[in-house]
């Protein structure tokens, strides 16, 4: 088959460009050609092109030669039914709570994919999801084979991996209960450094705080997995927590209070990290995520032609992606006022303990005795004359 991927950007790396980096390779392995259309490349787009695939960035290039389209984000699938009116599109849901995920009816999908009980209760509430079917898949992750080589994680963690770009305000109780519990930790996301690739940390790590792919990938290193983001904490995935924290994609959608996260951290133990490579061996292997997307494409027939014009969804993608665009600005402007007025009224507070710890030395008995003191010595000492010199 030649199938094309979309997805609204290929800058950064992230969630759904970490899936595409996952399901690309092993589709390519079971021998089709993929290609990829992203509105905007960047990093993960000339990681693609390294690797031999060919990514569009312009939409006019697009050319109707696909027997399929994997859509990701609601802007790129109205665009590629606008350029190819008679492709199918299976669309790939990831998120339930931002709307460019959810699937556009005027795109005319042939079918849905979904990666968790939470996206695909809400899509088969739609009325789209009522009307094409609704395919409930795991997360995939890539299955090393260097299994012999593989370090195993300590019987006490010594050093953590925090790696999240949801992570903000959580960092510092994540921080103080590892001090707490002798344990190093790196964060890198959000508000720290960030790593493309962060796999080399993450083999050398004991442990790793995160959520969503971040955590597959760490029990795919054999390192013991605890589901941590702003939205709480969840704990370990261990046999017993695997189906509920995999219902929710492995976010902390039923955790608990952060209070608890030093005496969730008390749960630790090495086998977690057999466990959970059991666990993705088991359920989550890229090889078997692609053989069932094929089947998936496969039954995947054409829409109805003539239901919108061209330049309608054309407009209506463009529209769609601004709007993605301009809530995260937004967003991000609201969060950088907010800090800037929290720091504002810091340095208040700051300012008015300085100036009562000032006003409480003033008014001291030591600084009035001393006054005459302080007076004496303000007062300009009388620069001594010249002496004459004699004749």
């Amino acid at each position: 088959m030649r199938i094309l991927c979309t997805n609204q950007a290929l800058a950064e790396p992230g969630g759904t460009e970490s899936y595409l980096q996952t399901v690309v390779p092993a589709l390519r392995q079971l021998g089709h050609d993929v290609e990829l259309y992203c509105l905007r490349g960047g990093h993960v787009a000339d990681g693609f092109r390294a690797a031999g695939f060919v990514v569009h960035e312009r939409y006019v290039d697009l050319q109707p030669v696909y027997d399929v389209v994997h859509a990701q984000h609601a802007s790129t699938a109205l665009a590629v039914r606008a350029r190819l009116p008679a492709v199918p599109i299976v669309f790939a849901s990831h998120s339930w709570f931002l709307d460019i995920e959810d699937p556009p009816r005027e795109a005319t999908p042939s079918a849905i994919v979904v990666y968790n009980d939470l996206v695909a209760d809400r899509v088969r509430a739609s009325v789209l999801g009522g009307d094409v079917p609704v395919h409930r898949l795991t997360q995939p992750v890539v299955i090393g084979t260097m299994d012999q080589r593989r370090v195993s994680i300590r019987r006490r963690p010594r050093r953590a991996f925090a790696m999240s770009r949801n992570l903000s305000t959580r960092i510092s109780p994540l921080r103080d209960a590892c001090r707490q519990a002798g344990i190093e930790l790196k964060v890198v996301g959000r508000d720290d450094v960030r790593l493309e690739d962060p796999t080399a940390e993450t083999m050398r790590a004991d442990l790793v705080f995160g959520s969503g792919r971040t955590i597959l990938e760490a029990l795919a290193l054999g390192r013991a997995a605890f589901v941590y983001d702003e939205g709480g904490c969840a704990g370990f995935v261990t046999a017993e927590s695997y189906p509920r924290l995999e219902s929710c994609g492995f976010t902390p959608d039923a955790g608990e209070p952060v209070e608890n996260l030093a005496a969730m951290l008390r749960g630790y133990d090495r086998t977690l990290g057999t466990v959970g490579r059991e666990l993705v061996v088991r359920h989550h292997a890229a090889a078997r995520h692609a053989a069932a997307l094929v089947e998936i494409y496969r039954s995947a027939t054409g829409p109805a032609l003539g239901s919108d014009p061209p330049d309608v969804l054309r407009r209506l993608s463009v529209v769609t992606q601004q709007a993605f665009e301009a809530e995260l600005r937004a967003r991000a402007a609201e969060w950088e006022w907010a800090r800037l007025d929290r720091e504002l009224r810091d340095f208040d507070d700051r300012l008015g303990v300085v100036q009562a710890e000032l006003d409480a030395v003033w008014r001291s008995t030591s600084w009035r005795i001393t006054a005459p003191l302080r007076g004496l010595r303000a007062r300009p000492t009388p620069s001594p004359r010249p002496t004459e010199e004699p004749d």
